[in-house]
Order: C-alpha cells, then structure tokens, then sequence
C-alpha cells in the first residue's frame, strides 16, 4: 500500500541492524537515511526448474533414453517425438551455475557423462543418483548457456564446460548416439528447450497422469 508523504528509513541503524519504518519525508535532512539507491540483480538461470523436452536442431528429434530402462550405463539417443515419458527431464537448478537433468520416470537416475571422462565422444548415458539431487559429480553436472538464436548448448562440468551434448555425426535417423563434443555451433549440438509439464489429477481411488 502506497502512503504518500511517507518513506522507508532505517532505525536504530547505529546497531548494526536496522529496522526499517515508515515515517515522514523530510527534505531537509542531510543524512540520507531516505535515500535508496536500486541495483539490478541479473538473473544467472537462463531457464526456470521445471519439465522439458530436448530437440536436436539439426533433426528435429528429442533427446530419449532409449527403451525407458532404468539401469546404470543405459543409452541416451534421439528419436522422433513420442511424447513418452523417456523424452521427458526434469530440469533442476543446483545454485552453483549448473543443473541437473533427470528422465521424469525415473527421477532417482540422472543425465551423465560415462566414467566421467572429459574426452570428446564421451558417451551420454543416464545413471543412478539415489534420491539425492546435490552434491552432486561433476559427470551429472550440466550448464545450459543461451545461443541467442532461441537455442541452448549444454556443456558437462566435468569438461570444464568445453564440451557438450552432441549428436555423433550430425546423423539425423532415430537411434543416433548422443555424445559429448567439443562445442563448435553446429546444429547438432543446439538445442531446442520445450516446456513438457506432467499433468495429474485424481478421481475417485485413481490417479490419472497426463505426460
């Protein structure tokens, strides 16, 4: 709510900790207690948390975990969309520059860089993080930088952030391997972000959920 003629100061801010009140302006005080300076805070997270889908730029087709396995070491390919459950991550923010990046049904797993190795075409798999989603390794660590072009690129934190996810060859057929390449803006390793939020409900003694 607006007062007009009134403005925040601080009180008792010789303590170290100040109260913040509102009180009369005074235009005549020369101690700037009522003056505030505003500073933009930029926001380092160039997506929010949330469910998505990732489209390959040069084929179109999305990111899949091939069979919807759930096991150690099972591959991560592209496919054509399906709207099924393996081509759908839930994208998670780690408050250190980087997130993770989990296939919705089976949210214990993560996106992962085989063995952790920062060598090019390292293979992308997914594999177990239990349920803790912090304190993480680095081979399940991803930074998603903005391309400018409405394009992400999505680079390991065990490469040091020099390579990234990578369709092997710029093959366009489903089953085409995901890697990890050295980033160099080509269209197969951009990525296209789409929002895929699962829906639930609940009827009665059963639950529906719209993936």
């Amino acid at each position: 709510k607006a007062y007009p003629g009134y403005c925040i100061v601080p009180q008792n801010y010789s303590t170290g900790v100040a109260k913040l009140v509102m009180a009369p302006i005074d235009y005549n005080r020369s101690d700037n207690l009522q003056l505030w300076t505003f500073s933009q805070i930029n926001n380092t997270r160039p997506i929010e948390d949330g469910v998505y889908s990732f489209k390959a730029n040069h084929s179109g087709k999305y990111m899949d975990v091939t069979g919807q396995q759930t096991s150690n070491g099972t591959n991560v390919q592209q496919m054509t969309i399906n709207y099924s459950p393996n081509q759908k991550w839930k994208v998670t923010y780690l408050n250190n520059g980087y997130y993770s990046i989990r296939p919705i049904y089976a949210l214990n797993t993560a996106l992962d860089v085989f063995n952790n190795y920062d060598s090019n075409g390292s293979n992308i798999d997914i594999w177990d993080i239990g349920s803790n989603n912090y304190n993480l390794g680095s081979n399940v660590q991803w930074k998603i930088i903005p391309n400018g072009n409405g394009t992400y690129r999505i680079m390991s934190k065990c490469s040091y952030d020099s390579k990234g996810l990578t369709v092997a060859g710029a093959y366009v057929n489903d089953g085409a391997n995901i890697i990890q390449y050295q980033y160099n803006a080509s269209q197969n390793d951009q990525w296209i972000l789409e929002y895929a939020p699962t829906v639930s409900w609940s009827y009665g003694p059963y639950t529906y959920v719209l993936t």
